[in-house]
């Protein structure tokens, strides 16, 4: 009779133990679930970043490309009109001098709240 109950013990151990197997194997299962589901939207995500960066590349040339062309026009301009080539135009001189007038304006009201 002591035989039986070890056997039964054993055989509800085995049971039990193989109940949880189950139970850890399901949760495995959802769980690798949830990862493959997570690297999916990862890569997705990936994929629209790099499409972007490929349309950022694309127009940075584009825009290197015209800015290009809008400089030999600048040039082929100011030989007609006789002007230095490398000589800045009047306005981007005009405004740094404004940006240093504003510069040192700032730098006195500065000084004037300090003392």
């Amino acid at each position: 009779m002591e035989h039986n109950y070890k056997e039964l013990g054993k055989a509800l151990e085995k049971m039990s133990n193989e109940d949880d197997y189950q139970s850890k194997l399901r949760g495995l299962v959802e769980e690798l679930r949830v990862w493959k589901e997570k690297v999916r939207r990862l890569q997705e995500q990936q994929e629209k970043e790099e499409k972007s960066m490929e349309n950022q590349q694309k127009m940075l040339v584009q825009i290197q490309e015209e800015n290009e062309k809008y400089k030999n026009q600048i040039s082929q301009i100011k030989k007609e009109k006789g002007l230095p080539t490398n000589a800045p135009t009047q306005s981007v001189k005009q405004t740094a001098e404004e940006e240093k007038e504003n510069e040192l304006e700032e730098l006195s009201r500065l000084e004037g709240a300090k003392a």
